[in-house]
């Protein structure tokens, strides 16, 4: 909890021990100990924990939610690997849509070309994105959590540097 600050922030902090996102980072970790490999190991496990989650209250709903939409991204990637990476997920080239959009584009021939060419590296692009989505939403999530941790850390050295200078203040008056 953060010092002096809205409700909204305290409860945006407190976030990671509520239950759901407690669930959520333990997802994470499981999906981040497998590789692109092994997806259909990942869609199992997360819909067999999505189908015996409890569904009683508002928490326990949103816990269920969340394991079946990271089935549901897990098997849109799994798909994507077998009819893209067949042998195995290789990063687009990153200078690819520069080349792409530095084609010429004098004649409607080239500029055919030229908008073909984009339109292929920007799929590239997307296909690449969904195909390791599972991997960077779970990656993005410990990193925030790892944020937040960093955050509850500086807030208490804040309090104790605040709390030497005040006594510091007080002896010298």
């Amino acid at each position: 909890m953060i010092l002096n600050s809205p409700p909204i922030v305290n409860t945006e902090m407190d976030k990671f021990s509520t239950e759901r996102y407690i669930v959520q980072v333990e997802t994470a970790k499981f999906i981040l100990s497998y590789s692109y490999m092994d997806l259909n190991k990942i869609i199992l496990q997360l819909t067999n924990k999505a189908k015996s989650a409890p569904k009683n209250i508002k928490q326990e709903k949103e816990i269920h939610s969340d394991l079946f939409t990271q089935s549901r991204i897990a098997k849109n990637a799994n798909k994507l690997c077998k009819k893209y990476y067949p042998n195995g997920i290789i990063e687009p080239d990153k200078n690819a849509l520069n080349e792409a959009q530095e084609l010429p584009n004098n004649t409607p021939s080239q500029a055919l070309k030229r908008k073909l060419a984009v339109r292929r590296v920007l799929k590239e692009k997307s296909v690449y994105k969904r195909a390791v989505k599972s991997f960077t939403d779970a990656n993005k999530l410990l990193i925030e959590k790892e944020s937040y941790q960093s955050m509850e850390e500086l807030e208490i050295l804040y309090t104790a540097a605040k709390n030497a200078t005040l006594e510091t203040v007080t002896a010298e008056a």
